[in-house]
């Protein structure tokens, strides 16, 4: 599913790949089992895929909340 996200953001015109949202993903999920907010969640997305504004938030969007999502979802 990374790859459809990425294509997704890419074809927005977002330079992300497949292994940026995996590695956000991850740290994202991990940081909401933790009790992070969203302000957290955009750093993260902000120092592991290097977008900044609009387009971090667009991948944190599109991309990173949609995985955590199916990790709620398989783990609880």
């Amino acid at each position: 599913m990374d790859g459809v996200y990425a294509d997704m953001l890419q074809d927005e015109g977002i330079d992300v790949t497949a292994g940026d949202i995996a590695r956000a993903s991850t740290a994202v999920c991990d940081a909401f089992d933790g009790g992070a907010g969203q302000g957290e969640a955009l750093g993260i997305v902000e120092e592991t895929t290097g977008a900044t504004g609009w387009q971090a938030t667009r991948i944190l969007q599109a991309g990173v909340l949609s995985r955590c999502s199916q990790y709620v979802d398989s783990t609880y």
